[in-house]
């Protein structure tokens, strides 16, 4: 008699441990975070030829001020480079969910992945226009946006003008694909990731004559960061079978 009721009162715990561990399987299972880092991180080496050439236009704008005759601020930029992201970032959600709707059905396990191909789609298509409008509306001082001046506000301008590119797109798609897989580790990585692209870089911005190869550090520094979580996710998920 007291055996059975041992028994009887260990049997839920046992079922919800059982259950858990499905969870954690099925989670697991489902998830395939290296793909689309692995896809990210050569979708920025691709766009290197995109910033190199091509035409290089200059936009200008003269910064008028009281007593002096103002000084014009220009800035240039890739033409050819807001043709590729938006094409390429397509292309490039188009083979995520691809890939998992493929291993869905290989694996028998439900997918939303859907949520993060739309999120990132509308955020790349979204920032890859605001990084044009950025373009030309070059920040000709600190705390003007657009022309108008805000007081105390040179630190929030400056960041929204770091913030217009596709490659924060892309952070913010990988925070929704972290929701949806419920990785906390995605997560970290998606934020430091941002970190590493909203820092400001002084590489030689502000000069009078630009080389065409002022954008291959920055994208090869993205593309290193997410290339780098592509292979410690895939080896992450060997370690978990």
């Amino acid at each position: 008699m007291a055996d059975m009721s041992a028994s009887s009162a260990s049997t839920p715990q046992e079922l919800l441990a059982t259950a858990r561990e499905l969870t954690r399987r099925v989670r697991q299972a489902h998830r395939g975070t290296w793909f689309p880092l692995l896809l990210l991180g050569l979708a920025h080496l691709a766009a290197v030829p995109f910033y190199r050439y091509g035409p290089h236009p200059m936009a200008c704008r003269p910064e008028v001020r009281a007593g002096d005759s103002g000084i014009t601020f220009c800035t240039s930029y890739a033409t050819w480079s807001f043709i590729y992201w938006p094409v390429a970032l397509l292309l490039v959600y188009a083979a995520i969910c691809g890939f998992y709707v493929s291993r869905s059905r290989r694996r028998g396990i439900g997918t939303r992945v859907r949520s993060y191909v739309c999120a990132g789609t509308v955020l790349g298509l979204f920032l890859s226009g605001a990084s044009l409008w950025a373009v030309h509306h070059p920040l000709v001082q600190e705390g003007s946006l657009n022309g108008i001046h805000v007081a105390g506000s040179a630190v929030s301008v400056n960041f929204l003008y770091r913030a217009a590119t596709p490659a924060v797109a892309i952070g913010l798609g990988l925070l929704v694909l972290a929701r949806v897989e419920r990785s906390w580790l995605l997560t970290v990585f998606a934020l430091g990731y941002l970190t590493v692209v909203l820092l400001p870089r002084d590489l030689g911005q502000f000069v009078t004559a630009p080389s065409v190869w002022i954008n291959l550090p920055h994208l090869v520094i993205n593309s290193g960061v997410l290339l780098v979580g592509a292979a410690g996710f895939a080896l992450s998920g060997r370690r978990t079978r």
